[in-house]
């Protein structure tokens, strides 16, 4: 088999271990279950909802767009809520 019956093999493995993304509207505030947030709490995290102007210093600052993941279809879900914010997850801010 020459390489260039090998490559369209290739091409279509790396296509399917690709995730695609998608926005998911969400219309709560908690969208997670108990596992997620006890992990939260013991990396000392927190999310929250962060409009699209403000998105990039959010990123910069620390902050990570949370992901809910659909393994069966291959899908990262990023959360937006009905006001176009969308969930962050970040660094716990000291609370003295």
């Amino acid at each position: 088999m020459d390489i260039f019956g090998i490559y369209p093999m290739l091409k279509d493995l790396f296509g399917y271990f690709k995730w695609k993304e998608q926005d998911k509207l969400v219309e709560f505030n908690s969208p997670l279950d108990a596992d997620v947030m006890q992990q939260l709490k013991k990396d000392d995290c927190e999310l929250a909802w962060v409009k699209p102007i403000k998105l990039e210093k959010s990123i910069k600052s620390g902050g990570v767009i949370y992901y809910q993941e659909d393994r069966k279809k291959r899908i990262r879900y990023r959360l937006v809520n009905s006001e176009n914010e969308v969930l962050v997850k970040r660094p716990q801010k000291n609370r003295a």
